[in-house]
């Protein structure tokens, strides 16, 4: 195996190169990706439901309404924002103080914040809770939540998608370069045969060579989107103010052996590939 790879210098540096950019595309993309995914979830998770209770309700029959909400399947936080509270948060953050300073009798309701543990339990939710006496109006965002949900689907579909063609052309890319190696040594496998090896005996170095060469692409793509990563973290997203909030989601301790693994299993089932249908011509 190694023997062939110096032998072929040149042809293994195509077959690295080649996959190392491939590798590097698919990378990219991964993370754009996975940011993306990432950030729908954020903005649905950050969905609450909001229940106003009856003025009527009593603080004994609202605190009785939070510990059965608190019960309640998919919800994991309950808050209750007294009537009070709401109120002086209302009168410090009202752009002109001087036309609430004739009221005397707060307007405002009790409320409830209650946070469901998954964006997709947060319309059910609101329903149960509506349901439910002492409770006025419940508001949920059902329209735009319903839109961003749908929204993170398809991108979840999308990125699928892309991904899986991304790999079948990066190992395409990997069998076609692996295969112009094994037209250059045609010779030496016509030579095997002659003298009786099996397939299975030829396939192995092939075989070892193809998981070197792919690994060895996937280590440089690996390099590659970890100097990207930290360039972008540490220069990019601090320095540009529209997007200093943005943070990389996925760890490059993960993406980057993740490469060299993915590139080592294209590299060795591409050269199987080739192989079979080479073997098949010879």
């Amino acid at each position: 195996c190694w023997r062939n790879i110096r032998r072929q210098g040149l042809m293994t540096f195509a077959c690295v190169s080649t996959t190392s950019i491939a590798l590097t595309i698919l990378g990219a993309f991964v993370v754009l990706a996975w940011q993306v995914n990432t950030i729908a979830e954020t903005v649905t998770r950050g969905f609450e439901v909001h229940a106003f209770l009856t003025t009527s309700a009593s603080r004994d029959e609202a605190n009785k309404l939070v510990e059965r909400i608190r019960s309640m399947p998919g919800v994991v936080r309950v808050k209750l924002v007294p009537r009070e509270e709401a109120w002086a948060e209302y009168r410090k953050h009202y752009p002109h103080p001087q036309d609430l300073e004739g009221m005397t009798e707060n307007p405002l309701p009790d409320k409830l914040e209650i946070t469901a543990s998954s964006p997709n339990l947060t319309l059910s939710v609101a329903e149960a809770v509506r349901e439910l006496p002492h409770v006025a109006r419940v508001n949920e965002g059902k329209e735009v939540l319903k839109r961003l949900l749908a929204l993170a689907h398809i991108v979840r579909l999308v990125g699928l998608a892309l991904a899986g063609l991304l790999c079948l052309g990066t190992a395409a890319i990997i069998g076609n370069t692996i295969r112009m190696t094994l037209f250059a040594r045609r010779r030496d496998i016509r030579v095997m045969q002659l003298v009786g090896a099996t397939n299975r005996f030829i396939r192995l170095p092939f075989f070892l060579e193809g998981a070197v060469v792919g690994a060895v692409g996937g280590g440089i793509a690996a390099g590659v989107m970890a100097a990207a990563m930290h360039y972008l973290s540490s220069r990019i997203l601090t320095d540009l103010p529209l997007v200093s909030e943005i943070r990389l989601s996925l760890d490059p301790g993960l993406i980057c052996p993740s490469l060299v693994a993915v590139g080592a299993l294209l590299g060795a089932f591409g050269s199987l590939a080739s192989l079979r249908r080479f073997l098949r011509a010879v």
